[in-house]
Parts: C-alpha cells; sequence; structure tokens
C-alpha cells in the first residue's frame, strides 16, 4: 500500500530508447512512418495533473524528443532524487526503458518504480522480469494513479499489476470506464512545447484527447483492447477550453485531435464544429476517420470550423483483404471518402497495411495500386502485426507465421515480423519502399505538392520531409 501524502517528488519520462509514437494502440517508431512527427508525451502530462492535483512537486522529460542520452536521464533522477519515477514505454523498446528503474533505486533506494504502458499479459511479465518495478498501470492509467495517489489499497485499484511478496498480483480490469471529462487538463506547462512541430508549416504542435473507443471489428487493431469497443468522446465545452487554454497559454494553434475514431458520432461532430466555429478561436486540426463515416455535408462543417486533414484507414487495395480483416468497408466507400475531402479542401493522409498472413504478391500489389490510384495527399505503409489479445495473433498462430522472438521484439508497424504463407519479410521490405518511391517521387505529385507551399519554412518543412521519405525508400 502506498500510503495517502508519501510521494512528494515525481519524475515521469519518455526514456531515451528512440522516438516513437507511445500512444498504446499505434507503438510505431517515428522514423519507420512516412511523415516524421514528434508527437506531444501526453500521457505523461495527464498523469501530472493526477500527481500535481494531489500537490506533488513534478517534472516530466522527453529524452528522445529533446535529443538526449542515458547520461542526461541519469543526471536528471540523481539531482531530482524522485520519491516516485514514472517511465512510458513501447513494447519494443520496454526492456530497454526499464533500465531507468536501475538508474533511480542506484541513487535512491526508496524510488517507487512505476511502469505505464499496454502489455498484453497485463504487465505480470515485465514485473517479473524487472526486478526493480513496483507497479504497472495497464488500463486507464490516469484513474489508477489518482486512486493511488489517494492512499486507496493497491488491490482495490482496478487496472494495475503490483509486486506483493515477491510475486506478481493482477487487480481486476475496469467494470465501468471513466468519463473523459473527469480527467483535469494534462500539465502542458511541464512540456517543452517547442519540442513538437506540424510536419508542414513547423508550428508548434498540440495534441488534445478528444475520444476513446471503436465499434470497429477490425482483426489486427489494439483499439478495442487499450480503449474499449465503447465510443467515449469528450463534452463540447471541456474540448473547446482546453483548445482555448493552448491558444492563450502556451501559443498552440495546430492541433491533432486524438480520438479512435472522431466521426464515429455524426451529430457530436457537427455540434462540436458549430461551437467552435462560434467560439472566436482561429485553430488548425486535423483528425482520424474511417472512411464510412465522412460525408460531404460533415466535411465541409470540419473545414469551416478550421480542419485540414483527416486521417483514413484504407488498410488495402484487396477486396480479399478488406473482408479477411473485418474492416467491414468497401474501396468504393474509400474513394468516395477521398473524394469527399477533395472536394472540402481537406487533405487526405491514407493509411495501408501490407503482409496479412494469407496475402500473396497479387494482393499486396492490388494494395499499392490502390493507393497510387487515391492520389491522396499523404500515404503510410506499414507491416502487419501480430499483437498478443488481437484476432490476427489468433490467426497467425493456426499458420503457423509466429516467430519466436519474445514478447517484446519486432512488435511494431515499421518492421515485419516475418513473411506471408507466400511473401518472404525481405521482399515486403522491398515492396513497401518501392512503393513510397512510386507515390512520392513521381512528377504529378510532387508539383502539386509544390504548388502549396506559401513561405520559405513550408518549403524547407517539405525539403526535411523529402531527405526522411528517401531514408525509408531506398
Amino acid at each position: 500500500m502506498i500510503s495517502k501524502g508519501s510521494v512528494k517528488t515525481a519524475l515521469l519520462i519518455y526514456p531515451p530508447t528512440g522516438i516513437y509514437d507511445r500512444f498504446e494502440r499505434c507503438q510505431s517508431p517515428v522514423e519507420s512512418e512516412s511523415v516524421s512527427i514528434v508527437r506531444p508525451a501526453m500521457d505523461l502530462a495527464y498523469l501530472a495533473s493526477v500527481l500535481e492535483g494531489r500537490g506533488v512537486r513534478t517534472e516530466i522529460r522527453d529524452y528522445p524528443a529533446a535529443g538526449k542520452s542515458w547520461k542526461d536521464a541519469e543526471k536528471d533522477i540523481r539531482l531530482l532524487s524522485p520519491d516516485l519515477l514514472l517511465v512510458s514505454a513501447a513494447l519494443f523498446t520496454c526492456r530497454e526503458d526499464c533500465r531507468a528503474f536501475s538508474i533511480a533505486r542506484k541513487h535512491k533506494s526508496g524510488t517507487l518504480c512505476v511502469l505505464k504502458g499496454f502489455f498484453p499479459d497485463k504487465g505480470r511479465d515485465v514485473l517479473c522480469g524487472t526486478g526493480e518495478i513496483d507497479l504497472v498501470l495497464w488500463e486507464e492509467p490516469e484513474d489508477s494513479l489518482e486512486k493511488i495517489m489517494s492512499g486507496i489499497p493497491l488491490r482495490d485499484v482496478p487496472g494495475i499489476t503490483f509486486r506483493e511478496d515477491a510475486a506478481a498480483f493482477v487487480t481486476r480490469p475496469r467494470r465501468v470506464l471513466p468519463d473523459l471529462d473527469s480527467l483535469p487538463f494534462p500539465s502542458r506547462h511541464l512540456l517543452d512545447n517547442g519540442l513538437y512541430r506540424m510536419p508542414d508549416n513547423g508550428r508548434k504542435m498540440g495534441l488534445v484527447l478528444a475520444g476513446k473507443g471503436c465499434f470497429g471489428e477490425c482483426v489486427f487493431c489494439l483499439a478495442p483492447l487499450v480503449n474499449g469497443r465503447r465510443l467515449r468522446l469528450r463534452g463540447h465545452v471541456s474540448l473547446i477550453e482546453e483548445l482555448r487554454e493552448c491558444v492563450c497559454r502556451h501559443g498552440i494553434r495546430d492541433f491533432w485531435l486524438r480520438a479512435d475514431n472522431f466521426t464515429a458520432d455524426r451529430e457530436w461532430v457537427m455540434r462540436f464544429c458549430a461551437e467552435l466555429s462560434g467560439s472566436g478561436l482561429s485553430v488548425r486540426w486535423a483528425v482520424n476517420s474511417r472512411a464510412d463515416c465522412l460525408d460531404r455535408e460533415l466535411g465541409m462543417a470540419m473545414k469551416r470550423a478550421g480542419c485540414f486533414a483527416v486521417g483514413i484507414g484504407a488498410e488495402s487495395g484487396s477486396e480479399d483483404t478488406l473482408r479477411m480483416i473485418k474492416k467491414n468497408i468497401t474501396k468504393e466507400q474509400v474513394r468516395r471518402a477521398v473524394n469527399t475531402c477533395k472536394e472540402c479542401g481537406l487533405q487526405a493522409y491514407l493509411f495501408f497495411i501490407i503482409g496479412f498472413p494469407w496475402e500473396t504478391r497479387k494482393h499486396i500489389t492490388e494494395t499499392v495500386d490502390f493507393a497510387c490510384e487515391l492520389k491522396g495527399d499523404v500515404v503510410n505503409f506499414s507491416f502487419s502485426v501480430p499483437f498478443y489479445g488481437t484476432e490476427l495473433f489468433s490467426i497467425y498462430e493456426k499458420t503457423g507465421l509466429l516467430k519466436d522472438n519474445g514478447p517484446c521484439e519486432v512488435n511494431h508497424y515499421g518492421l515485419p515480423r516475418g513473411g506471408t504463407m507466400y511473401v518472404p519479410a525481405d521482399e515486403l521490405v522491398k515492396i513497401e519502399k518501392a512503393a513510397y518511391r512510386r507515390f512520392f517521387f513521381n512528377p504529378e505529385f510532387i508539383l502539386r505538392r509544390l504548388s502549396r507551399i506559401n513561405s520559405l519554412r513550408e518549403f524547407l518543412r517539405h525539403v526535411e520531409a523529402a531527405v526522411h521519405l528517401l531514408k525509408i525508400s531506398v
């Protein structure tokens, strides 16, 4: 049990183990994505707000974004001597992330060592595998941390794993999910907001949580495991007030409004757009959407309220694959969604996955051809990943494609964990690189992008983007 008031100081960190999207459903290294975006450490900012609300002096460090090393991390841990050290881990980097706890215990044996992230085994394995960890937050971490800091016995806090008598104790899953409006605003004042920049114009970027949960049945997706299938959306007043705080206090006007499916509730989006348009705030924002949750009226309302881009999970150009992954959309619906974006003046960011177990070269060629046919503004190709707990994992097991490379090895979208039943892994990598070259380095696309550049800063950002694309495509 952690007694109420026993934690006076806390350090929350992204360890210097690479720049990742540490949002639990993504688990991807930024360098593998077609658009390299260093995202704000909002999970830490939310947890920091809980701690500050309890009077805990709290610091946040994002070592990868700041270009800092383990030497810098050790210096901070030694100087700050925190009562609580919290590490946000990614599956791929988890073992190395835990190095922070060994450092902490070297300088202060009584430091409470807390690991936060998505762990399919509910944290039992990682807790047992690293002796310094005291506690793992694996479900709705903000609410769990609030209960822990209030002095509630750990056995009564749902969604955590903790060490008890040299064994790992896993508490019950949550029966009732917290209302998102009950969360305090994240402690952005603890972030170095200048580290996080929009990829197109270089201005400061804010990431604002708009909702959680998705009704989709996609066999590969972590969203239902991480956030559930029930849609939870912020209230419009709360969401707009957070945007206002970002503008007035931090000078942030460009945003990614994060939700598993922002447009799932059409009426909610229409009301949000109407209220944001009438709020007097001048902000620019982007969201994710399913292809079947976007229409022209909705797109125009979003555009008027400041939306500039919509990310669409097209996933595949093969109708067979779309059916087998239970995406429950068709290629024609994707075409209509992309055309809607173009009609409304919204950029279309399209996401595809290649290398599902059953895929032949024909399936993958259909996907690359479809991506090029759509002529979106950005395309991103990822590899199929059998995350434990998803239906896709079971499919990999049945086909015998699972590799014995451990739970924290190749578990992100930037590398193929293995080949398909018909296409080896090294060929998948070559196909992805060729697909990027075909999409981004054709004269029509280049001219289209150059025609939209309005300043020297934007031109330089495009040059940086081109250099990055060259690195991932050759």
